[in-house]
């Protein structure tokens, strides 16, 4: 199956496509009989990360992704995160199945395609999905977590005592 992956930016939108590929060249990369935790491990390595996205995404594909991840550094922790998980339930046809995929994300897949050729946008993608709405959504998350953990600390930075 070929999916469209879309990764956000500040500058513009990337578009790829992604396909699943057999088996075979899946297992002859990551191994025959190992567990999702262990794959998944093993999709963080670059060498094995960058074998399995020239495979199902393109040749060049993990070499700009790393020049995406040097433009927006701040964020490059929400980049790296979503890829492989991504490259995994694509493989094992899981990725219509994972609720999480529902929710914006800065790399995303934004649909599939038919029987036709075409490609059918899943119904949940809106105008949640885009840089400036991720990115004020975490900064204003980012700042709640930081309130909320202040207001914790506080009584005791004032009552200036270790029991």
């Amino acid at each position: 199956m070929r999916y469209k992956l879309k990764i956000l930016t500040r500058a513009k939108t990337h578009t790829y496509i992604l396909k699943d590929i057999p088996m075979y060249e899946w297992d002859n990369v990551l191994g025959f009989d190992v567990e999702r935790d262990e794959l998944i491990n093993k999709l963080n390595n670059l060498q094995t990360l960058k074998e399995i996205t020239k495979l199902m995404i393109s040749r060049g594909f993990l070499d700009e992704f790393y020049e995406i991840l040097n433009k927006e550094r701040r964020y490059s922790e929400l980049y790296k995160y979503a890829l492989p998980t991504i490259l995994f339930s694509v493989q094992y046809s899981l990725f219509e199945t994972i609720e999480g995929f529902k929710q914006p994300g800065l790399v995303y897949i934004e649909s599939f395609q038919d029987r036709n050729g075409d490609y059918i946008k899943y119904d949940y993608i809106d105008e949640r999905w885009s840089y400036d709405f991720l990115i004020t959504s975490k900064l204003s998350a980012d700042l709640n977590q930081e309130a909320s953990l202040q207001g914790s600390f506080e009584p005791l930075l004032q009552e200036g005592t270790n029991e």
